[in-house]
C-alpha cells in the first residue's frame, strides 16, 4: 500500500469537499440572511458538485496508482470519513446522514476507480498502437 498517496488523497478530498461545502454554505447563509427560502435545486446542485469533484478525486488516485486501486481508494474514503465525522457532527449532521453521505461516497469511490483505469488503459493502448508520423512531401 503506498500511504504517502493514500494519505494525499484524503487532504486532496477534504479539500475539494470542504471548498464545495464552503461555496454552498455561503450561498445558503447569504439566502437565509435575505428571509429566502433554500431552493432545492441549489441543494442538488450542490450534491452533484460534491459526487463529481470526489468521483473526480478517485478517477486521478486510480489513474495513477496502478497497483491495487480499489483498495487504494477505499483506505481513502474510510481515513477521510472517519476523521470527519466529529468536524460533520460538531455542523449538526447527524451519524445517519453521515452514514448515507458514506453510501455516495462508496458509489463514487467505484465509479472513479473504473474511470481512471479505463483511462489508464485506454492512454496505454493507444500509445502502443500510436502511427508513427510519415514524413510526405
Amino acid at each position: 500500500m503506498n500511504w504517502q498517496r493514500i494519505l494525499k488523497y484524503v487532504f486532496i478530498l477534504w479539500a475539494v469537499t470542504f471548498s464545495i461545502a464552503f461555496v454552498f454554505g455561503a450561498l445558503t447563509s447569504v439566502l437565509q440572511e435575505e428571509g429566502s427560502a433554500i431552493p432545492v435545486w441549489l441543494r442538488l446542485v450542490q450534491l452533484v458538485a460534491v459526487l463529481a469533484a470526489s468521483t473526480a478525486v478517485f478517477a486521478t488516485l486510480a489513474y495513477r496508482q496502478s497497483e491495487r486501486p480499489l483498495s487504494h481508494a477505499l483506505l481513502v474514503l474510510l481515513i477521510a470519513s472517519l476523521s470527519a465525522l466529529p468536524i460533520n457532527v460538531f455542523f449538526g449532521q447527524t451519524v445517519a446522514q453521515w452514514a448515507l453521505s458514506n453510501i455516495f461516497g462508496l458509489i463514487t469511490a467505484a465509479a472513479g476507480v473504473g474511470l481512471g483505469v479505463a483511462l489508464r488503459k485506454w492512454r496505454t493502448t493507444a500509445a502502443s498502437h500510436s502511427i508513427p508520423e510519415t514524413n510526405v512531401s
